[in-house]
């Protein structure tokens, strides 16, 4: 075997390991990066797994490639990700110390102003691109960064003009005017939008069409959500020690501080990595009864036509894409929120809120997020019930509302 051949091979097991995080996975990380120092995907799984194991100082070795490498807008994408979520103080203090030294990098920049808008900070986020603009140029790509950070701080207005004689062909235009329009309370300019984009359109997109339809009593929203079959709850059957058992081993998994950003949840912690790549035998019994439950969801959608957003389950078995775990505590809850890594989207309950029992803790699939100038009610909500999971198109904004006291456990997948 030649010494890159053994390179190669090295690095795929290091990897490979950390996605299912064995034992000995930041070991094997350390031992790849001796061959190849700067590669991006091991430092930054090396300095994950070094976090999740405890380490005192994870991230040591990340942080001294960057100050070499102050352009590199990935490591500090996942530096300042790691830190946050571990609850390090001056999360993003070396991505700003690179735009100190490199003012006008439009990558790092790029970075930057995406963790400011993930921290919640729009506005901020929105008055940094226009500053930046102003210094570089009116780039196409930043009068559209500055237009959506406007809009989720509540200025659509601002959004509206920056969104004016944009190119026709500028990545992601046809999502913002729509959401735009729709933080205005401009349904029919939305819905105008909407119908200029093919129907193979992702997600986010079918899920404007899904709040425009319903708005308008459309219809077309009964042949989306197909007379209310594409929703299914199934029970999978565990045992109060399974149960036990299963909620344990999630709990030793919730290793951060904080949320992620740009993540829905309030109040909580979500796992990292995916779940059902993990080796525990526990995680393997419940993504069993998972596949179990997607084996019965073809027969839902047997017969949509070709141009309806899930037509390419009929017939298969959707597989699982992502998964994870969320612990919510005393008053934590989801914002609406979307997925957009699958065709179908999940919850299922392990630990539920006593006040689940008076309306605490909910489930609710359609409301709209608070930047939609939108009134609509949910189109379905579910009381929490520990072992059951929720089926649902990943076109459906889905949240949770706040409980008093206690916790709050699930296990999700996206499938497609």
């Amino acid at each position: 075997m030649s010494r890159d051949s053994s390179k190669n091979t090295l690095r795929e097991q290091a990897l490979e390991a950390f996605a299912r995080r064995a034992p000995d996975c930041a070991a094997l990380l350390t031992a790849a990066l001796e061959d190849a120092p700067h590669d991006g995907a091991l430092l930054l799984a090396e300095a994950a797994a070094l976090a999740e194991g405890g380490v005192a100082t994870p991230f040591t070795r990340l942080e001294a490639i960057l100050e070499q490498a102050p352009d590199w807008a990935a490591g500090h994408r996942g530096l300042a990700q790691l830190k946050i979520e571990f609850g390090t103080e001056q999360p993003l203090a070396s991505i700003e110390a690179a735009l100190q030294a490199r003012p006008d990098d439009p990558s790092v920049w790029h970075t930057y102003l995406n963790l400011l808008a993930g921290l919640g900070l729009h506005e901020e986020a929105a008055d940094k691109t226009a500053g930046l603009r102003r210094r570089i140029g009116e780039v196409p790509a930043l009068l559209l960064l500055e237009a959506r950070y406007a809009g989720l701080a509540g200025d659509p207005g601002r959004g509206r003009k920056l969104l004016q004689g944009l190119p026709e062909d500028l990545p992601d235009l046809a999502y913002q005017r729509a959401r735009n329009a729709l933080q205005r309370g401009a349904i029919e300019e939305a819905e105008s939008v909407l119908e200029a984009v093919p129907r193979d359109a992702d997600m986010r997109l079918w899920a404007m069409r899904e709040l425009c339809w319903r708005a308008q009593g459309n219809d077309r929203h009964e042949w989306l959500l197909h007379d209310g079959n594409l929703v299914g709850a199934f029970d999978l059957a565990l045992s109060s020690d399974e149960l036990t058992n299963l909620c344990n081993t999630l709990r030793a998994l919730h290793q951060t501080k904080l949320a992620p950003p740009s993540q829905s949840l309030r109040g909580g912690t979500q796992t990292r990595g995916a779940l059902h790549l993990r080796e525990e035998p526990v995680l393997a019994d419940l993504f069993a009864r998972f596949a179990a439950a997607l084996a019965d969801y073809p027969a839902r959608v047997a017969d949509l036509s070709e141009d309806h957003p899930l037509a390419p389950l009929a017939g298969r078995t959707p597989r699982i894409a992502a998964s994870w775990s969320v612990r919510l505590t005393k008053g934590g809850f989801h914002v609406p929120h979307l997925h957009d890594s699958g065709l179908l989207s999940s919850a299922c309950h392990l630990v539920v809120p006593e006040s689940a029992k008076t309306g605490e803790g909910v489930l609710e699939l359609g409301r709209p997020p608070a930047d939609m100038a939108l009134d609509e009610e949910p189109i379905a909500s579910f009381t929490p019930q520990p072992g059951r999971l929720i089926l649902f198109p990943s076109f459906l904004y889905h949240s949770t509302t706040p409980f008093c006291a206690g916790e709050r456990l699930s296990a999700v997948i996206d499938a497609r």
